[in-house]
C-alpha cells in the first residue's frame, strides 16, 4: 500500500453536520499495465462489493487501448476484458478514457481528463430521472492506496457539500521548486493525489469547465518545468476556477487522514489512529 486514506472530523464551525444521505462517486484512476492486479486487489479488499456502504459508488479509469482497431478501445470487448482481469462482475464499474494516452507519465492529461469525465458522468446521473442517486462528493484516488470507506462516509457527513471544497494531503511542491510554482501561478496547496481527494460536487463542476485550458496553460508556461505534474495542474486549476486550495478550513491540522507511506514502514497507520473508525 502506497498510501491510504481514512477520514475524521471534530466539530467545527466549518463544518456542517448534515443528516442528509450521503453520496460519493469514488473514482479510481488505473493503468491497463497493473489493471489485473491492482484493481484487482482492490475488488478483492477495501471495494469487496458485500463490504461497500450504502451511499458508495465505485468507478475505476483507464486511458485508450493501443490497438490498430481503433474501434476495440472503449467497446464492450474491452471492457469485458478488463473485468475478467480484475475481477469484476459489474462492468458498468469500468470507464475508458478513449481521449487519453494509458501510459502517459507524468499522467497530468489523463488525471485532468478523469476531471472532466468525472464531471460528464456526474451530469448523466443528474438528468436521469431513474438514477438511483445523484453524487454530493467526488473521491479522486490511486490504484495503489487503500479507502477506508466507512471513514470516508464519517468525513463527508461533517462536511457541507454546498460550495467550493476540495480535501486531501496538503501539497506545497519541494522546497526547491516554491519559486517556479509560485511565479507559475501557485498560490495555494493543492491536494496531493496518491492518497486521493475529495471534492465537493460545485467544484468538480467549476474545475471541469477550464481544465482543457489550465492544461494548455501549464504546457506552454515558461514555468512547465515545475508546473507539469497532474496534482499541480489540477490543483491550480481548482484555485483558478473556484479559489479553493486544498483543505482550507481550519481543521486541517487536527486530523491529517489522507497519507502517503513515504517510508513504506509496517504497519503503515497504527491501531490507534482507527479507534474512532
Amino acid at each position: 500500500v502506497k498510501s491510504t486514506s481514512n477520514a475524521q472530523a471534530d466539530s467545527d464551525d466549518n463544518i456542517d453536520d448534515t443528516t442528509e444521505a450521503i453520496s460519493v462517486l469514488i473514482a479510481v484512476i488505473s493503468s491497463r499495465a497493473n489493471f489485473k492486479t491492482r484493481a484487482a486487489t482492490i475488488m478483492k479488499t477495501w471495494a469487496e462489493p458485500s463490504l461497500v456502504p450504502e451511499g458508495i459508488t465505485i468507478k475505476f479509469f483507464v486511458g485508450a487501448a493501443d490497438s490498430a482497431d481503433t474501434t476495440y478501445s472503449g467497446s464492450q470487448q474491452d471492457i469485458e476484458n478488463l473485468a475478467k482481469e480484475a475481477g469484476i462482475s459489474d462492468t458498468s464499474m469500468i470507464q475508458v478514457m478513449n481521449d487519453v494516452l494509458d501510459d502517459e507519465y507524468p499522467p497530468v492529461r489523463k488525471n485532468s481528463a478523469m476531471i472532466r469525465h468525472l464531471d460528464e458522468l456526474v451530469t448523466s446521473f443528474e438528468n436521469n430521472a431513474n438514477a438511483a442517486s445523484t453524487f454530493q462528493w467526488v473521491f479522486k484516488v490511486d490504484d495503489d492506496a487503500y479507502v477506508h470507506l466507512n471513514g470516508l462516509i464519517r468525513f463527508v457527513k461533517k462536511r457541507n457539500p454546498v460550495g467550493f471544497h476540495v480535501y486531501g494531503e496538503r501539497g506545497f511542491g519541494r522546497k526547491e521548486d516554491l519559486d517556479g510554482l509560485a511565479k507559475g501561478g501557485l498560490s495555494m496547496p493543492y491536494c496531493t493525489g496518491g492518497p486521493g481527494y475529495v471534492i465537493s460536487r460545485p467544484t468538480l463542476k467549476r474545475a471541469a469547465i477550464g481544465m482543457d485550458d489550465c492544461v494548455k496553460e501549464a504546457d506552454t508556461s515558461p514555468y512547465r518545468d515545475y508546473l507539469w505534474h497532474s496534482d499541480v495542474v489540477i490543483g491550480m486549476c481548482i484555485q483558478k476556477q473556484t479559489g479553493a486550495g486544498c483543505w482550507t478550513d481550519k481543521d486541517y491540522n487536527k486530523k491529517r487522514v489522507f497519507a502517503h507511506n513515504h517510508k513504506k514502514q509496517y504497519p503503515f497507520i497504527a491501531d490507534s489512529r482507527l479507534e474512532w473508525m
